[in-house]
């Protein structure tokens, strides 16, 4: 198993490197670039490396703690 990390937001995936489609996903995901806003200059900066490669540990302790928030609205 491979665990990826998002530098941005901090959330956690986990691909099977054995499937050649999971395969596929980790290469697109690791070509994914941070974007930086610079008001003062008002340019973007594009940074290599959203997703990091991380540990089963750290994955299982987002999983864990990270609650799944869905806002509903009532319909009439």
């Amino acid at each position: 198993m491979t665990y990826l990390k998002d530098q941005l937001t901090g959330a956690c995936r986990k691909f099977d490197e054995n499937k050649p489609k999971e395969a596929r996903k980790i290469k697109v995901f690791m070509k994914a670039k941070l974007y930086n806003y610079d008001g003062d200059d008002k340019k973007t900066t594009a940074y290599g490396g959203r997703w990091q490669k991380t540990t089963k540990k750290a994955y299982d302790a987002w999983v864990k703690h990270s609650p799944i928030e869905v806002e509903s609205v009532e319909v009439e």
